[in-house]
């Protein structure tokens, strides 16, 4: 019985190792590899919300939405607001 505990531990481990994220240590946390693919223009623009839980702010809302541009030095977002 014992060996197949063992056995099954290092299936899930290999599986889980499989399908691992590739990352980078920052001598403090791990941050996921960046895609090579990204592209920052792709996700400027506005963001409407599809689904979420009720916050107070935004309960009596319709059409909750975060708008994104560019700035000089980074992506800056206005945050939620919705009409």
């Amino acid at each position: 019985m014992r060996s197949v505990a063992i056995f099954s531990l290092l299936l899930s481990t290999a599986a889980a190792a499989k399908n691992a994220i590739p990352s980078v240590w920052d001598g403090s946390c791990y941050y996921p590899t960046p895609d090579p693919g990204f592209r920052l223009d792709t996700y400027l623009g506005r963001w409407y919300q599809v689904a979420g839980t009720i916050a107070p702010f935004t309960q009596n809302c319709k059409c909750i939405y975060a708008q994104y541009s560019l700035n000089v030095s980074a992506v800056y977002g206005r945050g939620q607001a919705c009409d």
